[in-house]
């Protein structure tokens, strides 16, 4: 997980020098001086979304026998990011200060993607900016938790392959 945070971080450090440069050393880029303060909440959000999505990817990674059953096992994930954004997208952007677009902004999974759209759509109140950010970072606390032991019996059991019923299983067995 580290491996690839770090290759995702390169690629915004090699995507974003060039533009942060070509900003400092001319006020001819056509950027408003009101979107240079969004880029801390922007590569904040980046990271809480990748935590959260890390995890469930390490999980699943680790509930496969061979590389070809990946696919099949993310599957779940890629329609919970799909779902996010077409949500983000048609709901948020459509009226960002409705109801649907405060939860959709809220909701830990979703949040990573709809809170910047909302953000930048609308005035987000710091209170609702706050909580959302706290839900997604909580959220990646049982996830990582999760994902390890999920990991740590992948590692235990290399006769079969484990099923996240027989992890989920074992955890209500623990408690």
């Amino acid at each position: 997980m580290l491996a690839v945070g770090t290759v995702a971080l390169t690629h915004l450090l090699v995507l974003g020098a060039p533009f942060a440069v070509a900003v400092l050393v001319s006020d001819d880029m056509g950027l408003p001086a009101v979107a240079r303060g969004e880029i801390a909440p922007a590569l904040l959000w980046f990271a809480l979304g990748f935590a959260l999505y890390v995890f469930l990817y390490a999980a699943c990674g680790a509930l496969v026998q061979k590389v070809t059953e990946v696919g099949a096992a993310v599957m779940p994930i890629v329609s919970v990011m799909v779902a996010a954004y077409l949500l983000s997208i048609m709901v948020v952007m459509e009226n960002p200060g409705d109801l649907a677009s405060v939860l959709v902004s809220m909701f830990p999974l979703s949040a990573p993607i709809g809170m910047p759209i909302r953000w930048a759509g609308t005035k987000v109140p710091i209170w609702q900016l706050v909580i959302s950010m706290a839900l997604a970072a909580a959220s990646a606390v049982p996830l990582a938790r999760l994902a390890s032991r999920i990991y740590r019996r992948a590692l235990l059991i290399t006769d079969r392959r484990v099923r996240l019923h027989d992890v989920v299983r074992s955890q209500a067995a623990v408690r």
